[in-house]
């Protein structure tokens, strides 16, 4: 990769409440959507819900 290929840094364009608004809006919604068809957090007994999210990576990448 040339120089004038790699990523340069940009300052964020979208304001940090928005950001983190939208967010958890989407972490809303996914969480509905696991409770209802019953993929609920139930399956991880006692586990933090940092560690099912970094269980749960390969799925939310698709």
């Amino acid at each position: 990769m040339s120089v004038a290929d790699q990523p340069r840094y940009a300052p964020n364009t979208v304001g940090e409440e928005e950001f983190v608004q939208a967010v958890s809006d989407m972490a809303r919604e996914v969480w509905d959507f696991h409770n209802r068809w019953g993929f609920g957090s139930g399956h991880f007994k006692d586990a933090t819900p940092a560690s099912i999210i970094d269980r749960r990576k390969a799925i939310l990448a698709e």
